[in-house]
């Protein structure tokens, strides 16, 4: 009877960690892509700039504005969340260089003061 359930028996896959294990092997993959090639083809006039106008007539593609390429979407939230932490560090080098310049004030101040 053992030799039956083991030979039954199939071992267990663990999906989630498949899924996370692909989750992240996309997820990079699409990171790596959008540093290497920001750009794509725009899909409305599929890289040409033109597209054609209900009357027949060619026109420029207002997608695009003409050029044929558009920004990845995470090339897009790459740039905002750089665009971000720039802001937010000089934030933080305005609060420092205030501070100073506060002391600074302070002490020559004190020093008038005492003379």
């Amino acid at each position: 009877m053992t030799v039956l359930s083991a030979a039954t028996a199939t071992p267990g896959v663990d999906l989630s960690g498949l899924l996370t294990f692909t989750l992240i092997v996309v997820t990079v993959g699409y990171l790596l892509l959008c540093m290497l090639l920001p750009v794509r083809q725009c899909r409305r006039c599929h890289g040409m700039g033109r597209i054609r106008s209900r009357f027949g007539g060619i026109r420029t593609c207002g997608r695009c504005r003409g050029q044929g390429l558009r920004i990845r979407t995470g090339r897009r939230v790459w740039n905002w969340l750089a665009r971000e932490f720039d802001e937010a560090r000089r934030g933080m080098r305005t609060d420092r260089t205030d501070a100073h310049a506060q002391r600074s004030r302070q002490s020559r101040k004190d020093i008038r003061d005492e003379h």
